[in-house]
């Protein structure tokens, strides 16, 4: 017997209700990306006009011809994506060995440690004394300067742990040494395989982290032949006003426009990846931050 289950008036309403909140928030979303792409590909007069809102006007792809012909931001787009890929996968490596031996009953002074690791989270040592450490240790004004002092967050090393800890077994390890298998074997042979999921939040959040980080760039590199993507970006967004003043129309508009493309050229990369680490994204922070 089929029984066929009616939705009460309350119920479809708060569905609608539902559905449009988060389409008003899909809308809230999507309009700065639409806005930032019609702006990089209208013309001058409507840029400075101010009239582009949505739609582009008087169409050129004129900026985007200028920046990929630009030897600047194709050296800084190298070294975005050298500081990405270093630094998150330098950042997963060492969040999974340090959140593994924590996630274990077994191991001693765990509770130590972990009151060490989030010790950290609210109290830190400040920009001087992190500066006169990396410059120190010679890493000022090298590509290391912008990976190995954020190696690992405390936040991250707490989630996967939370996540291991819920979902290896302590049986299993126990019954892998049984067997035979040492730590390595069971830490590359089991463990991370089965911990895609965490990886790959770590991996998303690790590698916006990066792709976004401008600020030690400012302090540590110098040489701009080493900075990133960002400090491009920035240098555009903030021209001095007398140096503004004295560019012709076509010139401010220009670096307008050159604005706007720049921040599409650095914006696509994680949209494009995003997707295809959502559904990770969502069930892995949900089991990592709620399961104990």
């Amino acid at each position: 017997m089929n029984v066929r289950y009616q939705r009460s008036v309350a119920e479809r309403l708060a569905e609608y209700a539902i559905a449009l909140v988060l389409s008003v928030a899909a809308l809230v979303t999507i309009f700065p990306i639409l806005y930032v792409f019609s702006n990089s590909i209208s013309g001058s007069r409507a840029i400075l006009g101010g009239t582009v809102w949505l739609w582009p006007q008087d169409i050129t792809w004129v900026g985007y011809q200028t920046v990929v012909k630009s030897t600047e931001v194709w050296r800084s787009y190298y070294n975005t994506l050298w500081y990405t890929s270093v630094g998150t996968a330098l950042n997963v490596a060492i969040t999974m060995t340090v959140a593994y031996p924590l996630s274990r009953r077994g191991f001693r002074g765990r509770s130590l440690l972990m009151f060490y690791i989030a010790f950290t989270m609210w109290f830190s040592g400040g920009i001087i004394p992190t500066f006169i450490i990396v410059r120190n240790l010679g890493l000022y004004a090298t590509r290391w300067a912008m990976v190995l002092p954020t190696a690992a967050a405390a936040w991250n090393i707490i989630i996967t742990r939370t996540y291991l800890q819920s979902n290896i077994d302590e049986s299993i390890p126990e019954s892998a040494k049984i067997d035979g298998a040492n730590d390595l074997t069971i830490f590359f042979r089991i463990v991370v395989p089965v911990s895609s999921t965490i990886i790959a939040v770590n991996v998303l959040f690790y590698a916006v982290g990066h792709w976004n980080a401008y600020f030690p760039a400012l302090i540590y590199l110098p040489d701009p032949d080493l900075h990133p993507l960002q400090m491009v970006l920035r240098r555009l967004l903030i021209l001095p006003p007398e140096e503004e003043e004295r560019m012709a129309f076509e010139a401010i508009a220009g670096v307008t426009r050159n604005r706007f493309v720049v921040i599409m050229v650095g914006t696509l990369p994680i949209l494009a990846v995003y997707p295809f680490l959502q559904r990770y994204f969502i069930k892995g922070v949900m089991i990592g931050a709620l399961k104990g």
